[in-house]
């Protein structure tokens, strides 16, 4: 009933038994398993065979080794990504080796195509002509932390995202103490539902240039409830040009 497949071998690999889980894994009948020795059955190829000499030398010194993501051939020509985990335990004063075979394909599929939407989604975040930027408040507010801030906010703040994480959004961008509290009360309204369209505000670059822009906010919330604001701005002095 094990979900992995399971293979029990001796010391030189001939195998002994085998779960339902490995026949389905495998492709081959329990018939061409048993009493086969693991190493002649292809089922593991280059990559395994490049590791295996650490591999082997990890499991004898310590009884226990591991392999992350490399291949298993069935017998159809098939490949699967997997993990393999094996140890040595005594079974009747004879000493076996227990292989454990986790087939991550479909985890690897999914995580290849995160990776794509990931890269999708940078790439429209590169490529933005406003500056996109996501914050949610910390303990310290009128800190905020910014989890994503596109090229283009670097472009019209001057700051990095790192930067702005550690200097602080309000001090930075409005020194001017009475203004500065007056973007902060209208940060808090933001709280009671008050989103903010097309707004005009000045603020301070990093080089001590002061510009016009205008910004776009609102909330948004996970699936946990918890509050994040996402902010799109545009340097009004680049629009005009």
């Amino acid at each position: 009933d094990a979900s992995d497949a399971i293979i029990v071998t001796t010391m030189d690999l001939k195998i002994l038994e085998v779960n339902h889980q490995t026949i389905t894994l495998s492709g081959y009948a329990e018939s061409e398993l048993i009493d086969q020795f693991l190493t002649s059955l292809d089922l593991f190829p280059e990559q395994f065979n490049r590791h295996q000499r650490l591999f082997w030398r990890t499991l004898k010194n310590s009884k226990n080794a591991q392999l992350y993501d490399v291949k298993l051939r069935k017998s159809t020509g098939e490949f699967l990504s997997i993990d393999i985990s094996a140890s040595i335990i005594t079974y009747e004063d004879d000493a076996i080796i227990k292989f454990i075979v986790h087939d991550i394909t479909l985890q690897k599929v999914i995580q290849t195509q995160l990776e794509q939407e990931n890269h999708f989604r940078q790439q429209i975040l590169d490529n933005m002509v406003e500056g996109l930027c996501i914050c949610h408040e910390i303990a310290d507010f009128p800190f905020v932390e910014f989890t994503v801030w596109n090229p283009m906010m670097e472009r019209i703040t001057g700051y990095s995202q790192a930067e702005i994480n550690q200097l602080g959004w309000y001090q930075q961008l409005y020194p001017d103490p009475d203004y500065q509290q007056q973007a902060i009360a209208r940060m808090k309204a933001m709280g009671q539902g008050n989103n903010i369209i097309a707004e005009e505000w000045q603020i301070t670059r990093k080089d001590g240039k002061v510009i016009t822009i205008q910004i776009s906010t609102s909330v948004l919330k996970n699936s946990q409830n918890k509050a994040s604001i996402l902010a799109l701005i545009q340097d009004l002095s680049l629009i005009h040009i």
